[in-house]
């Protein structure tokens, strides 16, 4: 299974779902892990160029995941 955004979205806010995965094929299934340096990772998706992220920087268990736009933020 995979982290994909429902309904190949590239609106921020769109819902990140678990669904089996594409395979190869370029799709919203696809995130690229890069450093910030500091031990942390941001992942970005390779179709809708957003990150991947938790609503107001959330710390309970079961959140929903969404994706937006990079800003800084610990989110």
């Amino acid at each position: 299974f995979a982290l994909e955004v429902e309904n190949a979205s590239a609106v921020a806010g769109s819902s990140i779902v678990q669904l089996p995965a594409h395979g190869l094929l370029p799709g919203d299934d696809q995130w690229m892990p890069v450093s910030n340096g500091d031990g942390t990772y941001t992942f970005f998706n390779l179709d809708s160029h957003q990150v991947l992220e938790v609503p107001n920087a959330s710390t309970v268990a079961a959140t929903q995941l969404d994706q937006g736009f990079a800003n800084g933020t610990s989110a």
